[in-house]
């Protein structure tokens, strides 16, 4: 059910114009196309929309803006194989190589060796990559800021990991 009150929409508004950025990065890291940021931002969206009603201040907005991409995006994630199996069945125009600046090409790796994370671990480096306090990575998360240094570090490492071998060492 939308929200019924101006206030939720006003809050929607708002949260769009700060976090637009932050959104477009939660849905790239989670991504392989194109095609698929388009749909993944459009749920971000709309769990966003719904979410704003229910919004009490609790926490900060930045934190609940994470919290409702992160999970929109984690359960997108985990409903990937049914999409992978539907999208071999269509062209992926892209996959058509574009010419890309030096920059571009070393951002993509990046993303690309993020989006082999599992997705709590894509999460919390996408957050680390924002720059998110551990207390913000922690309310996200529903863990201890601890337990966030251990996990995002064990995280850097796996990355680390999968960035060897890239032209960009």
């Amino acid at each position: 059910m939308p929200p019924s009150a101006p206030d939720s929409e006003t809050r929607f508004r708002d949260w769009l114009e700060r976090y637009r950025p932050l959104l477009f990065k939660v849905v790239r890291g989670f991504t392989n196309s194109r095609q698929d940021e388009e749909e993944l931002f459009q749920d971000v969206l709309v769990q966003l929309w719904h979410s704003a009603a229910r919004f009490s201040g609790g926490c900060a907005d930045s934190t609940w803006v994470y919290r409702v991409a992160f999970n929109t995006a984690m359960a997108w994630s985990r409903a990937a194989k049914t999409r992978r199996v539907r999208h071999t069945e269509t062209v992926d125009f892209d996959s058509i190589p574009a010419p890309v600046t030096p920059d571009e090409t070393q951002i993509d790796e990046l993303y690309a060796a993020i989006r082999q994370l599992p997705p709590s671990e894509t999460a919390l480096i996408m957050m680390h990559l924002e720059g998110a306090s551990y207390r913000e990575m922690a309310a996200v998360m529903g863990l201890s800021e601890v337990n966030i240094g251990t996990k995002l570090t064990r995280a850097r490492m796996r990355l680390a990991e999968l960035m060897k071998g890239t032209s960009h060492d």
